[in-house]
């Protein structure tokens, strides 16, 4: 059987995972701030790292797989969307991609919306080009803080996941 990792693992589509993973028999570590097998919140640098140290502590041999599922749709600053959805999964798919390859399972699912295919280019909020070319989580996180909630909308969500996307087919 094999060791995998979810992040969001708590509840919904990662909670789901990591249920139909463990009836399987894999071994199975449930990553989100709170209720789960470690309490780490993938949106600040500090919680990804953890994760990152915690999961290479465990299984210095490796892991077969890794769902990135960690997401939340509106937050009370709009760049904690963006740590979370794009930062925050991007940072524990690179620092855990040694060990995937350890095993030979490079095997990872990303969780996504229909909204983040839903986007148009003349969206005025459409950030996800920042996000996959730019890369400066401050930036981008003080520019969003800048715009009008009333108007952003499901905006910031789509554009994160839409880059996170685009961000999977380039690796």
């Amino acid at each position: 059987m094999g060791v995998y990792i979810v992040t969001g693992g708590s509840k919904g589509i990662g909670e789901a995972a990591v249920k139909q993973l463990r009836e399987a028999g894999h071994t199975v570590v449930s990553i989100a701030r709170r209720n789960s097998d470690l309490d780490a919140d993938i949106g600040t640098p500090e919680g990804r790292e953890r994760i990152i140290a915690r999961v290479r502590e465990l299984f210095p041999d490796g892991i077969d797989g890794l769902v990135s599922n960690a997401g939340i749709a509106s937050a009370p600053r709009l760049s904690q969307v963006l740590s979370i959805n794009y930062f925050g999964a991007v940072a524990v798919m690179e620092g855990l991609f040694d060990l995937l390859k350890k095993k030979n399972g490079r095997c990872v699912v990303v969780t996504s919306a229909s909204l983040a295919y839903d986007m148009r280019e003349g969206n005025r909020y459409f950030v996800d080009n920042l996000l996959v070319n730019c890369g400066d989580e401050e930036r981008i996180g003080a520019l969003v803080d800048s715009f009008d909630r009333t108007k952003v909308d499901n905006a910031i969500y789509g554009s994160t996941k839409s880059a996170l996307v685009r961000w999977m087919r380039r690796s």
